[in-house]
């Protein structure tokens, strides 16, 4: 899952996350990754990026970091905000 803010232009974001993912060495063409909306989260669209991987040539684990990796990548080099959950507290006083 990748939290997306909701003020990025999604189509763009995940043009440049498809690519990051299909860079990857590892990332198998066919069938091509997608990127899809899953859910509009609290502070976040939540987009689902999937992929397959030969794991008969190549460790699992191993490109599904350099996948995390190459994401958080491209959105820092494009700019693109991956927001984190903020949460507010409200404190009053209690008088006596």
């Amino acid at each position: 899952m990748i939290g997306l803010g909701y003020e990025e232009d999604v189509t763009h974001a995940a043009e440049i996350f498809l690519k990051a993912i299909k860079d990857v060495p590892g990332v198998e063409r066919d069938p091509y990754p997608k990127i899809r909306a899953s859910e509009l989260g609290n502070s976040a669209l939540q987009l689902a990026a999937t992929f397959w991987v030969a794991q008969n040539q190549n460790n699992m684990l191993d490109v599904h970091s350099e996948v995390v990796k190459s994401l958080k990548e491209a959105a820092d080099n494009n700019g693109i905000n991956l927001p984190y959950p903020v949460q507010t507290i409200l404190l009053e006083s209690l008088k006596e």
